[in-house]
């Protein structure tokens, strides 16, 4: 999970300096970063450490000197292009996924501001109705030239009587709804890096799979990465509000703030890794040459790197604490500070 961690910053720091705030916009859209692609050779790595043969039997040792070690064989053995192979297929999942959900935040924008601007336009002539049958006359403004003529009652019972949406909650649903619509271009991004030596092109090898396992196969290990993606979201958001929470009462500046919430990040990152690696396994599992042999979902769990896991959280849950306590002794050393300039 080092690659996502590092993307998760990332993420958060642009995030914070584009916004001006701690809080993200219900319609962020995070842009493909630089980063991405000083990041892949971790990514791929991490694929041929979890799907490759050579690296099943050490996936319970996986570890960073394991990953430094990989990086160095591939590329004394592979070159440059070992380390990137594949690297074009996850620019253009990025890619995709970014317009799509741009696309989909400006238009899910517009209905919103559409309809606040209906239902402000009924609370008005509510207001005006009520008025009118209080005996009170009400203070119409003069009409100007062409503008449109006033709409009768029953219309604005039938805006009345409009479906209020939760446009957070739909946003909420159409980000997955595009993470699934994008999933084959990930899947073949994440196979290509084990197929280097097959002879074909990416649109030959999706028509192999879909006549050989059905266009199914395409979204093998699709319910592991949207859960990891959801579980990420869940506790950023947990950790976020307990961050928040601690700093209501305190003098907490935003750079600390953004330090703490980028360590939880990381920490929650490594919780839910291995969602994300039971979702790397199960889109290169297939029945065909050069792919990983399906396996029941106990024996991929029980196969992990838990070990290697349960050291990352040690050592990022480790960094969170001592940044919590570094920032702790500043807040208390600034009052200090405060008291004796107060008292001189």
């Amino acid at each position: 999970p080092r690659a996502r961690q590092s993307e998760q910053f990332s993420e958060a720091f642009c995030m914070a300096m584009t916004s001006g705030q701690m809080r993200p916009d219900s319609f962020a859209v995070s842009y493909p970063s630089p980063m991405s692609l000083l990041q892949y050779p971790l990514f791929a790595v991490n694929v041929k450490m979890l799907c490759q043969k050579d690296g099943w039997s050490s996936r319970k040792q996986s570890s960073l000197a394991t990953t430094i070690l990989a990086l160095r064989l591939t590329y004394q053995t592979e070159g440059w292009g070992g380390l990137y192979h594949g690297v074009h297929l996850h620019l253009v999942h990025q890619a995709s996924r970014c317009a799509l959900g741009l696309l989909a935040s400006r238009s899910i924008s517009m209905a919103k501001q559409a309809y606040t601007t209906l239902g402000s336009e009924s609370g008005t002539r509510t207001e005006l109705q009520q008025q009118q049958a209080a005996g009170v006359a009400p203070e119409v403004a003069p009409a100007r030239p062409g503008s449109a003529a006033p709409r009768p009652a029953q219309e604005d019972v039938q805006l009345s009587r409009m479906p209020v949406w939760n446009v957070q909650h739909v946003w909420i649903g159409v980000k997955y709804v595009i993470d699934l619509f994008c999933y084959p271009i990930l899947l073949a991004s994440t196979r290509a890096i084990i197929l280097r030596d097959d002879g074909m092109n990416t649109w030959q090898r999706l028509r192999l799979w879909c006549n050989h396992e059905g266009v199914s196969s395409l979204f093998n290990g699709a319910t592991a990465s949207l859960l990891s993606t959801a579980c990420d979201e869940v506790m950023d958001a947990v950790l976020g509000a307990c961050i928040d929470h601690c700093a209501a009462n305190s003098e907490l500046g935003g750079t600390d703030k953004l330090t703490l919430k980028a360590c939880s990040s990381s920490v929650a990152s490594v919780l839910t890794a291995p969602l994300n690696h039971v979702g790397v396994i199960q889109r290169c599992q297939s029945c065909l040459p050069g792919l990983v042999w399906p396996t029941p979902l106990w024996g991929t769990v029980r196969k992990l790197p838990w070990l290697s896991t349960f050291y990352q959280f040690l050592l990022f849950g480790g960094i969170l604490a001592v940044n919590f306590k570094l920032i702790q002794l500043k807040l208390e050393l600034d009052d200090t500070r405060a008291e004796d300039d107060s008292e001189e």
